[in-house]
């Protein structure tokens, strides 16, 4: 009798999910198609192939700070793991090691004080050493409000054009694929509208 930890999927099950990965399916949309019911199979599965960094690997400081900005926006963890393949957990610790705080609710004033501090020259990290507030949150708020040093400015027909390829039944990451604009922008005019879709498509199959 196979014990309670033996993994219970063939090989040929492992084997059409990793193909489906090099297709470019995400770990979100292979575990609808292929009826697994824990993310986590998927990707232990993807770490024996090599796919998918060790639990003890570092991920890139630029993958990690991408993470850490979208969970200062507002992203849930989950939606972050679809988006990136970070699981959410890691993600979670992230933002705890770096004092991101979902309870923690800014003034306007506060964030305004450190936006102003940001245009006068100030550092996001130098911003956190006067004000506590986590240079992440900062960064967040330089993002929204298109004030970054050397940062792109989008047109309002850019934003247009994205927000109706989502109400289109595009996602997030399928909008910014065809347009070339980062999808944490995009999901940045999203939450702004209230358009956020959740975990559903507009087929019905989970986004990404």
């Amino acid at each position: 009798m196979p014990s309670s930890n033996e993994d219970p999927y063939s090989e040929d099950t492992k084997k059409q999910a990793l193909r489906m990965f090099d297709l470019g399916y995400s770990i979100q949309e292979i575990q609808y198609l292929l009826d697994i019911p824990s993310r986590r199979t998927i990707r232990k599965w993807f770490r024996e192939f090599g796919k998918l960094p060790g639990l003890s690997e570092q991920y890139p400081d630029s993958l990690k700070e991408q993470c850490l900005l979208s969970y200062a926006n507002g992203l849930p963890p989950k939606e972050i793991e679809d988006a990136v393949n970070v699981p959410a957990d890691t993600i979670t610790l992230w933002a705890a090691q770096a004092g991101i705080s979902r309870e923690r609710k800014y003034t306007l004033e506060e964030k305004q004080a450190c936006l102003k501090l940001y245009e006068r020259g100030n550092s996001s990290n130098a911003i956190f050493e006067r004000t506590g507030i986590p240079a992440v949150t900062i960064r967040s708020w330089i993002a929204e409000a298109g004030i970054g040093r050397g940062q792109k400015r989008y047109s309002e027909e850019e934003k247009e054009h994205c927000i109706q390829l989502y109400l289109a039944g595009k996602s997030s990451t399928e909008v910014a694929k065809l347009t070339g604009i980062k999808g944490e922008t995009i999901r940045s005019w999203l939450r702004k509208a209230n358009l956020s879709r959740g975990s559903q498509g507009a087929s019905g199959h989970p986004s990404v």
